[in-house]
């Protein structure tokens, strides 16, 4: 439920503790890193760097750390006062952080009270090996939680419907309160969808594709690691700084305090909400399919409205867009009919082919695929075990 997280604590100007950390980032002990600008960072303490020109940033990207699950080491000041405070953060993969010893995998950390113990004293241990002087102020349970990206594996077996499910994911959001955008996955295949706002981002995509593009594991590891994700959906939830407040907030938390972010609850409360706005909990039927379920269940009238409801969103390629034609007026293709009413009367019928198990997305026809089982019940199961 937990994929990565970015924790940290803030480090008050001693240039003695800043010093003492840079000089850690040189040379990590027993580890090979690739490094941003750290040898130019540690000869000029307080040098602007060109990755953050409106702060001072020193960091590793810890290439060879991953296998341990940590991502990414890096220092760096408050965005717009850089006299207040630094800020040592860690990119942590908490899976891979408590399974440190086994192969690579594509399994993601499920906040169980035994695996918080462990990742607790994994994380503990790392840090006496790589800042021994500052153990005592950053144990785990002192952390902060900057960023946490909450997350599920979801598996459709047969390529086919897994083909079609990554064809409408991309017309199934409403983007109520998000927008759309362009995720890194997206940059490079076509199997994934994005929006987002200021305190979150939502993707989904193809854990193989991601994986065939990983340039830092060795062949064999990346051949395993792909066919264990041949099946894999990965849906994810990333919440930014501005989201890790609204979640405090919204879940009446102490404090950003990192334990208090894994949470099975509040990971499956916020998976599940984000994944009904952004596709929805209803199966996905073809043309035809759609239309004997609506005339098995109502009028010839409402029927025909709700047909030509879907043959818009088809047409249109989003529900977002199809709305915003209803209430302008759409003119459906190969077809004398008009569409055109209010933003009510659109959202009613939604709701209706919602309420009748048919997600308003229509299956692409030349897939040949006539019903795709919507996996979000793989996420409910997963929680009732958890309960």
């Amino acid at each position: 439920m937990i994929h990565t997280m970015t924790i940290g604590k803030d480090i008050y100007p001693d240039e003695s503790t800043i010093s003492y950390i840079l000089k850690k980032m040189k040379k990590p002990p027993q580890f090979q890193s690739m490094y941003f600008s750290t040898d130019e960072a540690f000869d000029h303490l307080y040098r602007k760097c060109t990755y953050y020109p409106n702060s001072l940033y020193f960091g590793i990207n810890a290439i060879q750390l991953i296998r341990y699950g940590i991502e990414t080491i890096d220092m760096a000041t408050d965005e717009k006062n850089y006299t207040v405070a630094f800020q040592l953060r860690f990119v942590v993969n908490p899976y891979r952080l408590i399974h440190q010893n086994e192969p690579p995998s594509v399994n993601l950390f499920i906040p169980t009270a035994n695996n918080i113990s462990l990742l607790n004293e994994q994380f503990d241990r790392f840090i006496k090996c790589f800042l021994p002087a500052l153990y005592d102020e950053f144990t785990f349970d002192k952390m902060l939680a900057k960023r946490i990206d909450y997350s599920f594996n979801f598996k459709i077996r047969e390529p086919d419907k897994r083909s079609a499910f990554y064809k409408v994911i991309h017309k199934t959001s409403m983007y109520n309160r998000t927008k759309l955008c362009k995720s890194d996955t997206q940059k490079r295949y076509e199997q994934s969808a994005a929006e987002k706002n200021k305190s979150r981002k939502i993707i989904i995509y193809d854990k193989a594709a991601e994986i065939a593009n990983m340039n830092y594991i060795n062949t064999n590891q990346k051949r395993t690691l792909e066919a264990s994700a041949r099946e894999i959906i990965r849906f994810e939830i990333q919440f930014s700084k501005q989201g890790i407040k609204n979640l405090v907030q919204k879940y009446a938390l102490k404090s950003s305090n990192v334990l208090n972010f894994l949470d099975k609850d509040i990971a499956y409360n916020e998976l599940i909400s984000g994944y009904k706005n952004t596709i929805g909990i209803e199966d996905f039927y073809d043309r035809s399919n759609i239309k004997s379920i609506l005339r098995k269940s109502c009028t010839d009238s409402m029927s025909e409205k709700l047909i030509n409801i879907t043959k818009m969103i088809a047409q249109t390629r989003s529900i977002a867009v199809a709305k915003e034609k209803y209430v302008t007026g759409y003119a459906l293709k190969n077809s004398s009919v008009t569409l055109k009413g209010t933003t009510q009367t659109f959202n009613n019928h939604i709701k209706k082919l919602r309420q009748l198990g048919i997600n308003p997305v229509p299956l692409t026809d030349g897939d040949k695929v006539c019903h795709v089982q919507n996996p979000i019940h793989q996420l409910e199961e997963m929680y009732k075990n958890l309960i």
